[in-house]
């Protein structure tokens, strides 16, 4: 089982920092993914709790880092498939997930750029 920490930055990423790499290096199953699925729904009073009182302290920069690659990521997808990962299936997500894991220069560009744009949604946030 994760902690919440560890589930945060599960959501908060969908590609590894520089040097660093994913723990699974390929996709879920269908069981498994219905397996995360009951998991998550068993525990989903707690991680929203935890959940509230982290949304109170302020993102670090590597969280708003993360952010902004996130972002980029789905920038990218937006600009490669012109529609959102939400309206994909999975295999075409399995597949954009794939062009953009070779679009790694572009997703640090436009991260950078998002950067004060997500420091100032953060700021807002908290307010």
């Amino acid at each position: 089982m994760i902690g919440f920490k560890d589930f945060l930055s599960i959501t908060e990423t969908s590609s590894p920092s520089e040097g660093e790499s994913f723990p699974i290096s390929e996709a879920l199953s269908f069981a498994a993914r219905r397996k995360k699925s009951i998991d998550f729904r068993r525990r989903k009073q707690k991680i929203q709790r935890q959940k509230k009182i982290a949304m109170r302290r302020p993102a670090s920069l590597d969280r708003l880092k993360r952010r902004g690659r996130k972002s980029a990521r789905d920038v990218l997808s937006k600009r490669y498939y012109g529609k959102p990962k939400s309206g994909m299936s999975i295999s075409q997500k399995q597949r954009a997930e794939k062009r953009l894991d070779k679009a790694k220069r572009a997703t640090g560009i436009i991260s950078k750029r998002l950067l004060p744009s997500k420091r100032k949604l953060d700021v807002q946030r908290r307010r």
